[in-house]
């Protein structure tokens, strides 16, 4: 089961998203994400990212499932850690951007590539 957890719910995800995570995982849940606040300290993000991770690990764990984790940097840096470190594999989706421009006005469109894999370094 992949637990989407991002700004953009799969019901809004282009046909080969939806098909690779089918084909991937099985099962997409959507489980909704935090507003970040930009003023807030990164002692209040720290809080904030264990807090979802025990929320979503005790709603989840009764079955293997994977994070598909996109959205504020500094918190989901934090959020990936606390899966990975609790053998929870997270991943990210990669898009090819098309650009047009028409008018002087350019237009981008996302093409799916894959869902590629967040790892720890070992040091």
């Amino acid at each position: 089961m992949l637990i989407n957890y991002s700004n953009h719910p799969s019901n809004l995800w282009p046909e080969e998203q939806k098909k690779a995570a089918i084909h991937q995982f099985h099962q997409i849940i959507d489980e909704p994400f935090p507003y970040i606040n930009p003023h807030d300290p990164i002692d209040e993000i720290k809080k904030l990212a264990f807090s979802e991770f025990n929320k979503i690990h005790n709603k989840y764990n009764h079955s293997p499932y994977a994070m598909h984790i996109m959205g504020e940097h500094t918190y989901i840096f934090l959020l990936i850690q606390i899966f990975l470190k609790n053998h929870v594999p997270c991943f990210a989706s990669t898009t090819h951007r098309i650009v047009t421009e028409k008018n002087n006005i350019k237009q981008s469109t996302f093409q799916f590539i894959q869902f590629r894999p967040y790892i720890l370094i070992d040091s």
